[in-house]
């Protein structure tokens, strides 16, 4: 079976003016953005899916040249991945669609609304459109854009910066994809282990005869040695 074509739009840069959090030092958005990001690609190794990205650390590209290079891609399901700001007061996640968008727009924004806030376990704000030139895509492109929750929040920030939360926005990411486009495992799947009580990255690494280094390459956690109950890691 023929690979489907994913994009995944990491949204903004690391040069983008504002675009991060209330701390003090700030988290950039971007930063936020793609640990997501690479969460995502972690939980789809294995299906039949090839995944390209836009979004690079030190390059503020123009929408105009973003949406252009994922027309050439022409992939079957666009996704761009971000994080919220509202001055404090706002909470939650939410999920968007084009004003003048198609219905399979709307079907997408309304798998991955629910999942998100279920998953990362904050409010459900919705499906919403806007006009959005990052959504302004073909219209043969299915095209949503995510929002995980409010940076400057009191009791969303700490979800959004932490392993947890991100793993758990990509999770609702991951599945939607699934989902939508039909995806399956392939013969070339890669294993995985699902962590319980009292595995960490050593236990992990040395039971499957790998490095801590290469299962937090794989999995997309950095240098992060934090690991939860549940989580789903590829050990192989």
């Amino acid at each position: 079976m023929a690979n489907k074509k994913l994009h995944l739009d990491m949204g903004h840069a690391l040069v983008t003016p504002g675009k991060e959090t209330n701390d003090n030092p700030p988290v950039k958005e971007f930063t936020l953005n793609k640990a997501v990001c690479d969460k995502v690609i972690s939980r789809l190794a294995g299906y039949n899916v090839s995944i390209t990205t836009t979004g690079v650390a030190n390059t503020d590209t123009p929408l105009s040249t973003r949406v252009s290079n994922i027309n050439n891609i022409n992939p079957h399901l666009m996704i761009s991945i971000h994080h919220n700001a509202a001055n404090g007061i706002g909470t939650g996640t939410e999920v968007y669609w084009h004003t003048y968008g198609s219905a399979a727009d709307k079907q997408v924004a309304g798998i991955l609304a629910p999942k998100l806030s279920s998953y990362v376990g904050l409010p459900n704000r919705g499906v919403k459109q806007e006009q959005w030139a990052i959504l302004g895509v073909n219209a043969s492109i299915p095209a949503i854009l995510s929002e995980g929750g409010f940076m400057d929040h009191p009791t969303d920030k700490p979800i959004i910066k932490s392993a947890a939360g991100q793993d758990a926005y990509a999770r609702a990411i991951a599945e939607t994809v699934i989902q939508y486009l039909g995806l399956t495992k392939t013969s070339s799947s890669y294993p995985t282990h699902t962590v319980v009580s009292g595995d960490t990255l050593y236990s992990l690494a040395n039971r499957y005869g790998t490095t801590v280094a290469q299962i937090q390459s794989w999995n997309g956690l950095g240098s992060s040695t934090t690991i939860y109950v549940g989580q789903v890691l590829r050990v192989g």
